[in-house]
């Protein structure tokens, strides 16, 4: 008879005589507000818990395995300095539950409770990613996962905090493994024993007890990250269900019909281990008392979360109870039952024997009641897993984009973008499919190719893919529009040589040589006066530079208002970039903007002078969606009144500051890129996204470049070199630890300052 399981709680489990396992300290300030944890620690696994307040790690009990922190408030103590020395000394396991995850920026690894003023010092990481977590991040090596704008994960794939997220550390700090997903332990990096869980239970507020995970998807992650600290657990565990497709999804999608035309998921089965034997002693791989095992499912249908009792599979125990084989599968489930791209819930009941050698009733609540899983069926309709990426064609215009697709994707067809993508929502219809002709071919595989594109741009272009299941000109079902993605042929794209002006009603204007994103010279003061064209950097070619009258004057015509505003639509939303420019600063208030090409505050790069309050340190930032990233110069590295070449590039990761030709910083983190929030509309040169607030440019600015690809460190180079002469060190490569004179070189100059202490000593002897 089948029974109805309503999801109220998802876990019971009922034991005697259970045997004492891992010695676990749960640190908190208040026993009744962490009862929730360590009744969950104690009914699902072989566990003794002590509570106490263990915000110094010294004084943790003696024989204690496991380090669990339970209370929110007051988590923030075992980051803090004093103890972060005897923190990260540990090497036993530590599990952290508290709702938010950070780490200081001085290499300390910790958390906090929420988004408090005194926890800002705790962003901006350079944790390093390891091989096992690249797959959630999107790289390997040092990345900023912490966004302290909107308090959560700034790391591709985390997403906000909430429930079922899980980062595990090593004691060194390196992140292995980011997220556990409900049933899957995706995370293959994790060491048993060794690495440390920091798992965001819901926030249930400051100052409120830590409650268990609110959804099964959470609980179930919950559940598996502890597995790996504790052990599998009394219950049954390593759910997975088969087959399983690239896209996630499980089941064969089989047309059964072709009028009207059927499609069935068929082929899915369900797989479990029973639990392990309670008696850790005796330690059998499934416990002797299991006579078999109830499955519950959901039917699928929209708007029932219940479970119904499915089926019954019985336990099957070798004559050596050592040999009893803990897997289980089951199926194929019923095809008539399975829906289409249908999201199923499903559960294990391992029921008890009654002592007869029957199984207790479903619902006994001697029976071992298991965690809540789920499952994804697949599909007719195609989908498409991983777009193209914006990308830049070689020196001869070559390039490739591909997308990867799901089960049923069989045909293919590229498109060009006009205007906006071709969208349901926008309904236009001007985007254009390509062919195999001109520059392009591939149009009807997964993999479009580009061959000869124009080395002035004429042919840079946005394209998409659409996958079909069956041929798309004989009714083949398509799948959603991949992601648009840019190729472009890498080149100068933007030269204001600052040489001359000229009018359109009234307004004067400065031209881009390249593009035509011409400038116009604006004022935001009460008076008439705009930048103005002035003797400029006398090595360049031409006579003269555009100069901003910004002190910061009492004069209302002078009144830190002047700059110079691009074209709006300015095409410069590229993935790569580099800015160069030749900049006299004649002094100036904070964050001085030599330019800032954006939408709001909330997107935009900029290129600034004196960043806060560091004095005339150069700063090159991205920001989107709120999330900043940048890469400074050292302070004083622009002298006041000195023509100096500035330069900064983006590629990949990594950005850099150039002075005169030389690396001046570097940032391996940066993550984020121009494409991301453009083509942008509010693109001025001297001025601020943030308005008055920052100071406009005081200075002169000559020849302003920007290249859709990051210039090599040889290229900076040669740009200052070409006009000034002389060298300049390479600092990207420079390794020379007897260039004892600084002088890049290891000469007879180096040696001779060796020689000049050669057998000095300042021993003493004893008398």
């Amino acid at each position: 008879m089948k029974r109805l399981i309503i999801l109220i709680v998802l876990f019971i489990a009922v034991f005697v005589g259970k045997s004492q396992g891992v010695n676990v300290a749960l640190s908190g300030t208040s026993q009744e507000g962490n009862q929730a944890i360590i009744d969950f620690l104690e009914e699902n696994f072989d566990v003794t818990v002590t509570f106490g307040d263990y915000s110094n790690p010294a004084n943790l009990p003696a024989d204690t395995e496991v380090l669990v922190i339970g209370r929110v408030l007051g988590s923030w103590a075992y980051a803090n300095a004093d103890n972060s020395a005897i923190f990260n000394a540990l090497t036993i396991p530590v599990v952290c539950l508290t709702s938010y995850v950070a780490r200081p920026d001085d290499g300390r690894w910790g958390w906090h409770s929420g988004p408090t003023a005194g926890f800002y010092s705790l962003s901006g990481d350079e944790t390093v990613v390891t091989e096992a977590g690249a797959g959630i991040f999107g790289t390997v090596g040092p990345v900023d996962w912490w966004n302290d704008a909107s308090w959560s994960f700034s790391a591709a794939g985390t997403g906000s905090v909430g429930d079922g997220q899980i980062l595990a550390t090593s004691p060194t700090g390196d992140i292995v493994v980011a997220y556990w997903k409900a049933g899957d332990q995706s995370g293959t990096g994790v060491v048993f024993g060794s690495d440390r869980l920091l798992f965001n239970v819901p926030d249930q507020g400051s100052g409120n007890p830590v409650d268990l995970p609110n959804t099964p998807e959470g609980i179930q992650a919950f559940f598996d990250a502890l597995s790996l600290i504790f052990g599998p657990g009394y219950g049954p565990y390593d759910p997975l269900v088969t087959p399983e497709n690239p896209d996630g999804s499980v089941g064969r999608i089989v047309k059964v019909s072709e009028d009207p035309v059927v499609w069935e998921v068929q082929d899915v089965f369900l797989n479990f281990k029973a639990p392990p034997d309670i008696d850790k002693e005796r330690g059998y791989p499934v416990n002797p008392d299991i006579a078999g095992h109830y499955i519950y499912l959901q039917t699928g249908a929209p708007e029932d979360p219940n479970l119904y009792l499915y089926d019954y599979v019985m336990q099957v125990h070798a004559e050596d109870p050592y040999q009893t084989n803990p897997e289980i599968s089951y199926g194929p489930l019923s095809s008539t039952l399975l829906k289409q791209a249908t999201t199923y819930q499903w559960q294990i009941e391992c029921a008890v024997n009654d002592g007869t050698g029957n199984p207790l009733e479903p619902g006994d609540p001697n029976n071992i009641l298991g965690p809540v899983w789920s499952f994804k069926t697949a599909s007719a309709i195609p989908a498409i897993i991983t777009s193209p990426v914006h990308t830049l064609t070689d020196a001869s215009g070559n390039a490739t984009l591909t997308i990867e697709t799901g089960l049923v994707a069989n045909h293919y067809r590229w498109f060009k973008v006009v205007g906006q993508q071709d969208t349901a929502e926008n309904e236009e219809i001007d985007d254009i499919m390509l062919t195999d002709s001109g520059i392009f071919s591939g149009t009807t595989t997964k993999t479009l190719f580009i061959t000869g594109a124009a080395s002035d741009g004429s042919d840079d272009a946005r394209v998409y893919a659409i996958a079909y299941n069956g041929d798309p000109e004989g009714g083949g079902v398509p799948s959603a529009p991949s992601a648009a993605a840019w190729f472009w042929y890498p080149r100068l794209v933007n030269h204001y040589p600052f040489e001359t002006t000229y009018e359109v009603e009234e307004v004067t204007i400065t031209p881009d040589i390249v593009s035509g994103y011409d400038a116009m010279l604006l004022s935001n003061d009460t008076g008439q006066d705009i930048p103005v064209l002035a003797a400029g950097m006398p090595e360049l070619e031409g006579d003269f530079a555009l100069k901003f009258d910004n002190p910061r004057g009492t004069d209302p015509n002078v009144a830190d208002a002047q700059y110079a505003q691009v074209s709006e639509g300015w095409a410069g939303g590229y993935k790569d970039i580099t800015i160069s420019a030749w900049v006299y600063s004649s002094g100036g208030s904070n964050w001085n903007r030599i330019l800032d090409f954006g939408n709001d505050t909330n997107n935009y790069m900029f290129l600034c002078v004196n960043p806060g309050s560091v004095n005339r340190q150069v700063r090159f930032a991205v920001k989107v969606a709120g999330n900043e990233q940048s890469v400074s110069s050292a302070a004083e590295a622009l002298p006041d009144n000195t023509w100096v070449h500035v330069a900064a590039t983006l590629t990949g990761t990594t950005g850099r500051i150039y002075i005169n030709g030389e690396l001046a910083g570097t940032n391996t983190s940066m993550t984020l890129d121009p494409v991301s929030y453009g083509p942008s509309v509010n693109n001025w040169i001297a001025r601020s996204q943030w308005g008055a607030g920052d100071g406009y440019f005081n200075g002169m600015l000559d020849d302003l470049k920007i290249y859709n690809y990051a210039r090599t460190t040889e290229q900076i180079a040669q740009d200052y070199l070409g006009i000034q002469g002389g060298w300049v060190c390479n600092y990207e490569l420079y390794d020379l630890p007897y260039d004892f004179n600084g002088d890049c070189t290891v000469s007879l100059a180096d040696f001779a300052e060796i020689a000049a202490t050669w057998l000095d000593s300042y021993r003493i002897y004893p008398d």
